[in-house]
């Protein structure tokens, strides 16, 4: 694997690119982080009074509830701004003929299909918020020499490119 981006021109002609859009909802984000902060705003003083005075007094289930709540929520936010920070950063996948190029910022890394050791897709559209957490597709990328690459549901056409990449790798010699 060669770092710059005039290792792309050895990968071969360009198949597309996909940037990192972020979430498909900043709102939900914001949403998250209101919940998250509310949340846990009412949830502490809940937790320091439900450990005082009578144990018996109050249920688990009331006491823990906002607390649990609010974490879940910041939980989703956090993972909605890294989506966002990502975006902004600027990193895009680009498939080539033969590999991929991966930028971020100033950094570029071209990564021949020879440089893949493992491909691995976990996301799993069906689950709750997986659209807004970017848990659609969750595409994981070793290299061969053990540095890691993730394409997310955060990613422009996320499903194909992972799909491109499983298949690519799969058929190499």
């Amino acid at each position: 694997m060669t770092e710059g981006s005039g290792e792309s021109v050895r990968l071969g002609r360009l198949v597309a690119e996909h940037p990192v859009v972020g979430p498909p909802n900043r709102g939900f984000t914001r949403a998250a982080l209101a919940v998250g902060v509310l949340g846990v705003v009412v949830g502490v003083p809940l937790l320091v009074l439900g450990f005082s005075g009578d144990g018996g007094s109050r249920s688990n289930f009331v006491v823990g509830l906002p607390l649990g709540i609010g974490l879940a929520g910041l939980l989703l936010a956090r993972i909605g701004a890294d989506g966002a920070r990502r975006a902004r950063d600027g990193e895009v996948f680009a498939l080539h003929e033969g590999g991929l190029v991966h930028r971020r910022g100033a950094a570029t890394t071209s990564v021949p299909w020879s440089d893949i050791a493992r491909v691995r897709d976990t996301g799993r559209a069906g689950l709750l918020f997986a659209r807004h957490t970017g848990r659609d597709v969750d595409c994981r990328i070793r290299l061969r020499d053990g540095r890691r690459l993730r394409v997310t549901g955060f990613t422009s056409q996320a499903a194909a490119l992972s799909e491109a990449i499983r298949t690519a790798t799969a058929a190499r010699p």
